[in-house]
């Protein structure tokens, strides 16, 4: 027998071989991660809520998750803001484009009426060096507040909010929990 009559070797894997079931769970937790990976880059935003601004909506710690698609924001949505630094933060809407705002002593007056929320903490207060009210919306403006009205972090002291500066609505919050 010589060695051109041997038959070649074949190095390739058998159809039934454990690698080929390796091979294609790889493939398939490859496109679940590019699936995530496309809707968290560009339909869901996630993000920490910082501080005690927002209770007792939302906690210190809280996880965010909210919806960057959204471009119509009305009244009494929480949304998702960047601040003057950057920084990401919550809060809720309180008026849009075309409405009057005013803080007084008794409250917050929107075109002509007080608003009192059930979930609001404190009361409303004005804050040395902040905006002066009473304030009339322009187009694509939103005037947003805490819930909690007594911490300083929101549209009273950075001033209107333009919607370039909302990055989505709130859809989903985990409660962060000490153990």
């Amino acid at each position: 027998m010589t060695l051109k009559n041997e038959k070649k070797v074949n190095k390739k894997l058998p159809k039934d071989s454990i690698w080929w079931d390796i091979i294609g769970l790889v493939i398939k937790i490859g496109w679940i991660v590019l699936f995530f990976a496309v809707v968290f880059v560009f339909f869901i935003g996630v993000t920490v809520n910082n501080g005690v601004s927002m209770m007792p909506s939302f906690h210190d710690r809280d996880v965010i998750f909210y919806y960057r698609l959204a471009n119509d924001f009305k009244a009494d949505e929480t949304v998702v803001y960047e601040g003057k630094n950057g920084e990401l933060i919550t809060g809720r809407i309180i008026a849009r484009h075309g409405d009057t705002a005013d803080i007084t002593s008794d409250g917050v007056k929107i075109n002509g009426y007080y608003r009192n929320k059930d979930y609001i903490l404190g009361e409303t207060v004005l804050f040395d060096g902040g905006m002066k009210f009473p304030v009339t919306l322009s187009d694509g403006q939103y005037l947003i507040l805490c819930d909690n009205r007594s911490e300083p972090s929101d549209s009273r002291i950075f001033g209107i909010i333009t919607q370039n500066q909302i990055k989505g609505r709130i859809m989903l919050s985990i409660r962060q929990r000490d153990f």
